[in-house]
């Protein structure tokens, strides 16, 4: 509860600073002043892009709190939390996967759509992300204390257990 409350605090302070990173010591609850080493963790932490290797990633998995209103990370929107969550790669190979997901309730596209009989990935005007639940629970444990389980509505989400994996249709680069 206390990281989080500090987190609360880091995110008032920097409510100002539009997306330019925190340069300049800022006061604590307590008084005292930001370390330097806390100002890159808050910058680190609340980064709208993150760089690995070559390729930039227009979202962190911290921004999905952000996305919805609630008093209780329990109730958070958790399929705007996974809108632009940071995936494991896209869905363009494995039909067996795919032909799982599509016949899930809730997806949003058909063959016939597309004149065809059967719809694969590469398909979709989208890419098909699949982002692991343990990556999910990972976040959702060290920001809020809960995982996927302790959730109060997944409505809307895309869920394979026999994949452990969640999946999403995100394409436009807007970290938000």
């Amino acid at each position: 509860m206390k990281r989080l409350t500090a987190v609360l605090l880091c995110l008032c302070l920097l409510a100002g600073c539009k997306s330019s990173p925190v340069e300049t010591p800022a006061p604590t609850s307590d008084g005292r002043e930001l370390t330097a080493e806390e100002i890159g963790q808050v910058n680190e932490a609340y980064a709208a892009c993150e760089q690995k290797g070559d390729l930039i990633y227009a979202s962190t998995a911290v921004n999905g709190f952000f996305l919805s209103h609630y008093s209780d990370p329990r109730e958070l929107d958790f399929s705007e939390f996974l809108s632009y969550y940071p995936d494991a790669g896209n869905l363009d190979e494995g039909p067996e996967e795919f032909a799982a997901l599509s016949a899930l309730p809730g997806f949003p596209w058909k063959a016939a759509d597309f004149e065809k009989e059967t719809l694969s990935a590469t398909d979709l005007p989208v890419p098909t992300h699949r982002i692991p639940r343990s990556a999910v629970d990972e976040t959702l444990k060290r920001y809020a204390g809960i995982t996927t389980a302790d959730l109060t509505n997944t409505e809307g989400t895309l869920y394979l257990p026999e994949y452990n994996a969640y999946y999403t249709f995100t394409s436009d680069f807007g970290p938000g």
